[in-house]
């Protein structure tokens, strides 16, 4: 192979490395989350709320001493809030204390 053979060849791959990065970048969508929490002084819980979408937010509740979290959801078929997930934070994070 000759040096401008190489090259060409460099520039091809380079050009569809970029290629499809971009097109990964336009595919994933941006994660968007907020959160509030209020820990009453010297309770055991810690209750916050994290926006999922524009038109839905679930209810986090976490057991500071059992190191428990649970997300409640709402049913809007059901006018209710429903547990959505269950999570167990030792195990989640098994380096933390």
């Amino acid at each position: 192979m000759n040096k401008y053979n190489v090259m060409i060849l460099v520039l091809c791959v380079s050009a569809m490395l970029l290629a499809a990065l971009l097109i990964g970048s336009y595919a994933t969508q941006p994660v968007q989350a907020g959160s509030v929490s209020i820990r009453s002084g010297g309770g055991d819980y810690i209750l916050g709320t994290v926006s999922v979408s524009n038109s839905i937010d679930v209810v986090t509740v976490i057991d500071v001493a059992a190191q428990h979290m649970i997300l409640y959801a709402p049913d809007k078929n059901g006018n209710r809030i429903e547990v959505n997930n269950e999570l167990d934070l030792r195990r989640a994070f098994p380096d933390r204390r």
